[in-house]
C-alpha cells in the first residue's frame, strides 16, 4: 500500500485552470428553454455550476445574450402552458400552483407590485389629528 503524502505536499487550491467556455457553450444554451427548462437544467446540460453560468453571463456578452434568450424561451413555454391550463386544455391544471411558480420563476414580469407615492411621486404625507372627546357628552 502506498504511503500517504504529508499534508504539506497535498495540492492546494490555486488559480483555476483554463475555462470550459467556448462558442459551443453558447450554441448549447441557445438550444435550451423551449421546453420551459430552468437555469439548473441548463447548467447540468452544460456541465457547469450556477455560479459559472452567471459569471460567464457577466464576462462574455454573447453568453449574456444567450442567457436572455434562454430565459425568454422558457417564460414563453410556461406562459403558453398557463394559457392552455386556464382554458381547460390541461388536465389537472392547478392555477394557484401555476401563479406561485410564475411569480418565483419570472419575478420581473409576474410579481405583485405595490408601489405607493405621494404628490408628484414624492413621499406620502401623513397627517395626525387628535380628537378630544368630552366624557360628559
Amino acid at each position: 500500500m502506498a504511503a500517504r503524502k504529508p499534508k504539506s505536499e497535498h495540492k492546494k487550491p490555486g488559480p483555476k485552470g483554463p475555462t470550459k467556455y467556448n462558442q459551443q457553450m453558447v450554441d448549447k444554451l441557445e438550444a435550451f428553454g423551449s421546453n420551459g427548462e430552468g437555469v439548473a437544467e441548463a447548467c447540468l446540460a452544460l456541465g457547469i455550476s450556477k455560479e459559472t453560468f452567471y459569471e460567464w453571463g457577466r464576462k462574455f456578452p454573447e453568453f449574456s445574450d444567450a442567457i436572455k434568450q434562454f430565459k425568454l424561451r422558457s417564460q414563453v413555454w410556461w406562459e403558453r402552458a398557463g394559457r392552455a391550463g386556464s382554458v381547460g386544455k390541461l388536465a389537472g391544471f392547478n392555477a394557484t400552483g401555476y401563479i406561485f411558480n410564475m411569480k418565483n420563476r419570472f419575478p420581473d414580469d409576474w410579481r405583485d407590485r405595490h408601489e405607493f407615492s405621494g404628490p408628484d411621486g414624492g413621499a406620502i404625507p401623513i397627517e395626525i389629528k387628535r380628537t378630544i372627546v368630552d366624557p360628559k357628552g
